[in-house]
This record gives C-alpha cells, sequence and structure tokens, in this order.
C-alpha cells in the first residue's frame, strides 16, 4: 500500500532533474527521454510508479506465501 502513495512522490524527483537539465543544460540523459514538461511528468508519475509498484507488489505477495507456508 505504501508504494502506491510513496512511489509517484518519489518519481517527481527525476521531473526536477528533467527541469534542471533543461533550464541550465547540465547535460544528462533526461533530455534524451522527455520532450517537454507534460510528458515528462506523466511518463515519470505513471510509468515510472508502475515500474516500482508491480515488483514490489510480486515480491510482496511472494514474501507472504512463503511466511504462511513456512509457518504451517
Amino acid at each position: 500500500m505504501s508504494l502506491i502513495i510513496f512511489s509517484p512522490v518519489s518519481r517527481l524527483t527525476v521531473v526536477i532533474a528533467w527541469l534542471i537539465d533543461t533550464r541550465w543544460q547540465i547535460g544528462t540523459h533526461y533530455v534524451l527521454i522527455h520532450d517537454s514538461l507534460a510528458q515528462a511528468t506523466f511518463q515519470q508519475v505513471v510509468f515510472g510508479s508502475l515500474i516500482q509498484i508491480i515488483p514490489g507488489f510480486l515480491l510482496g505477495s511472494l514474501t507472504i506465501i512463503i511466511m504462511k507456508y513456512r509457518k504451517n
């Protein structure tokens, strides 16, 4: 449950890094990925969060299954 809350928030740092990179032309890889602020925000908050949430859910479920199996 915490991944659903904190994952989108944690992806906002990437959007901030993109803003810094495009403003001062630092030369990071973020400029190559996103063309606009809206695109950077959407892709990071939605797709970036899913990349964190799905594996976290799978590993968490597997951990719970193993813990229940060991109790029996």
